[in-house]
């Protein structure tokens, strides 16, 4: 983090509470939420309450979905020293899904050989899908500045 970044966090007047709905396999969250979670350690103004999107907690992912109605992971929910919500974000900055798009796109362009492309995940083929994780996975290290800055930004609009 800069040292800018740090100073904004420190000024804020109040710690903010950030409720975290996520799982350790995804991708989104192994990116971002050790983000958050150096924010905690260095400022102190964020105190990160982590709980498992699963069926015990469905009725908060319900009330927190995504542009497209459905739930992502992570979600951040951010409120105040009051316990009044002052918003919230899911999944990745949008930067970061159109990358993603186009780095999805790539994948396929190289590999022509390959059928899948266009399909749900859930519906190629195995060793194809983990060689397109794989191939994100990869990718996604030389945007995590962008990503950084983007997330940053984010919650500076959430909280003022």
């Amino acid at each position: 983090m800069t040292e800018q970044e740090i100073a904004y966090f420190d000024g804020l007047t109040e710690r903010v509470d950030v409720l975290v709905l996520a799982h350790d396999w995804c991708g989104d969250v192994v990116a971002n939420l050790p983000l958050l979670g150096k924010i905690e350690q260095v400022t102190g103004k964020l105190k990160l309450h982590i709980l498992p999107r699963d069926p015990d907690n469905q009725d908060i992912a319900a009330a927190y979905l995504h542009a497209d109605g459905r739930n992502h992971i992570p979600t951040y929910v951010f409120f105040n020293g009051a316990g009044e919500e002052l918003g919230f974000f899911s999944e990745r900055p949008d930067q970061i899904t159109y990358l993603n798009r186009d780095w999805i796109d790539e994948f396929w362009e190289s590999h022509p050989e390959w059928e899948g492309e266009g399909k749900a995940l859930a519906e190629v083929d195995e060793d194809v899908r983990k060689a397109l994780f794989d191939y994100l996975k990869e990718q996604r290290p030389q945007a995590r500045e962008l990503e950084k800055t983007a997330i940053i930004q984010i919650i500076r609009s959430i909280l003022g």
